[in-house]
């Protein structure tokens, strides 16, 4: 305790000089601040085992300098006076003979200063909800932070309050984006963790949040480790959840979805099936209240057997997802249902491409169309719906030789190319494969010339390195007499084919 002893020296030499001359700047600035540090990790020397020996001395002369610093220069946010309850509640917890009625009277104080400044935290959260008023939240936090700094003792009601803290700077980072109020956020949303009893029925609900800020954080910064600790944190809270309660649905999904991110991230087929397995964990499960949101865990889902059919080959996920996003889409409503109709759509010509069946080509090409007529002009979404219709409609004309597909391509393909602001390459290749077909159609030589227009417009637009390049230079062979109807398979969204196989 010789070291313990001596770094107190400097800290009694200074309340001695604050007390007896009234000189405040001996118990402030950069050395008393280091003086302080350096006594408080030293105080707790260890035994030969490695059991803390407390030097209590040490502990009651921190709290008399900061208690002092506080009654100096009371901040509103009760930095000095909580350090010092903190280290007084945790004397008293080594030795209970040191809690005298008057230490037992000011702690009490301390802990109803902290649920009023809490509830002021709860009525101004409330009011930025409803006013969206910046200036609310920031005296939000101010209030809240004042309220962890006064509850001395970890438990439940520090919990509470670190998490509610952590909100507070969740939201503050959804507007102004500034990393350091998210990692505070992160930081905050740990420490409730810490403090919270493991029967505490908040602590699932608590880890469940720390996935989505870790997850936010990944979002922000991009460094994987971050979405690994958000998916220990969401394996955690689903492992903690009893079956038949009403959030496994939510905490499946949530799960499915990080093990979905990080399988882009990796290419590990194992964690891509771990997320189907709780995807379908997740839709199984669905109660009344996950009702709003049935649709997106449906459709996740199929976007995951989709992925594995992929990498795998595996017909019978594709027809599982195309079986999910027909399920899914009665229910859905403005964009959502445009997108699971493109994205069923997709998955029908994806089926096509495999196996051959015109019926999956045709019913693509319905429900492109279907999307197509309800995304409106101006739509950002409107250009590649008329690429993915003018594609399916080029490729089954390929097969039945219908004029009337081959027009419907053009006319829809030339309103894609106009769309784009800069040339697309896929645009540009199928609208002059189309034309190329109608010339050998019709021997219209207009369309011949506009074939290669477009063609060479494409070729332009992709440099020698460009990844759509060899789609560019795929030029078709034109011939000024009727070929035979070709008998093949094919034409996909990614390569233009060739119209001499």
């Amino acid at each position: 305790m010789d070291v313990v002893a001596a770094l107190m020296a400097p800290v009694i030499a200074r309340l001695a000089r604050f007390e007896e001359a009234g000189d405040s700047e001996a118990i402030f600035g950069p050395e008393a601040d280091g003086e302080a540090q350096k006594l408080f990790a030293a105080m707790f020397a260890r035994d030969e085992s490695g059991t803390p020996l407390v030097y209590m001395p040490a502990v009651l002369l921190l709290v008399k300098f900061h208690t002092a610093r506080h009654n100096c220069r009371p901040d509103p946010q009760y930095i000095e006076l909580g350090t010092a309850s903190r280290l007084m509640s945790f004397a008293v917890s080594v030795n209970g003979e040191l809690l005298t009625p008057q230490l037992q009277a000011n702690l009490t104080k301390m802990y109803h200063k902290a649920k009023e400044l809490d509830k002021e935290t709860q009525s101004l959260l409330n009011s930025y909800r409803d006013e969206n008023d910046l200036v609310l939240l920031d005296t939000a936090i101010s209030k809240c932070t004042a309220a962890v700094n006064l509850s001395p003792v970890p438990g439940a009601t520090q919990g509470l309050l670190l998490s509610r803290l952590s909100v507070a700077f969740w939201h503050r980072y959804q507007h102004r984006k500034e990393a350091l109020d998210l990692d505070t956020a992160v930081r905050l949303r740990t420490q409730a963790l810490a403090v919270t009893p493991p029967d505490d029925p908040h602590r699932t609900l608590r880890k469940s949040i720390l996935a989505d800020l870790y997850v936010a954080r990944f979002d922000l910064a991009g460094d994987v480790e971050d979405l690994r600790a958000g998916i220990r944190a969401a394996r955690e809270a689903l492992e903690a959840t009893p079956e038949g309660d009403g959030h496994v649905s939510l905490r499946s999904g949530r799960l499915a979805r990080l093990l979905a991110r990080e399988f882009t991230t990796t290419e590990n087929l194992t964690t891509l099936e771990e997320a189907i397995v709780l995807g379908y964990q997740a839709v199984d499960n669905l109660t009344e209240e996950d009702e709003p949101d049935a649709g997106a865990y449906v459709s996740d889902l199929a976007s995951w057997l989709v992925d594995r059919a992929d990498h795998t080959g595996n017909a019978e996920d594709l027809d599982a997802a195309i079986t999910l996003r027909r399920r899914v889409l009665d229910d859905a409503t403005g964009d959502t249902r445009l997108l699971r109709l493109t994205l069923l759509g997709t998955a029908l010509y994806t089926r096509y491409e495999r196996t051959g069946r015109l019926d999956d080509l045709s019913e693509a090409v319905d429900v492109e169309r279907l999307a197509l007529a309800e995304t409106p002009a101006g739509h950002p979404e409107r250009r590649s719906r008329l690429t993915n219709l003018a594609t399916s409609l080029r490729v089954r004309y390929e097969w039945l030789r219908r004029l009337p597909d081959l027009d419907e391509a053009i006319t829809i393909g030339s309103e894609a190319v106009q769309l784009y602001a800069e040339s697309h390459v896929l645009a540009l290749t199928n609208l002059s494969t189309c034309f190329a077909w109608r010339f050998r159609h019709l021997f219209e030589p207009a369309d011949l010339n506009r074939a290669i227009s477009l063609t060479q417009r494409a070729v332009e637009h992709c440099p020698p390195d460009h990844p759509d390049r060899g789609m560019a230079l795929a030029t078709p062979r034109l011939r000024t007499q009727r070929p035979a109807r070709t008998d093949r398979r094919g034409g996909g969204r990614r390569a233009v084919d060739h119209l001499e196989p």
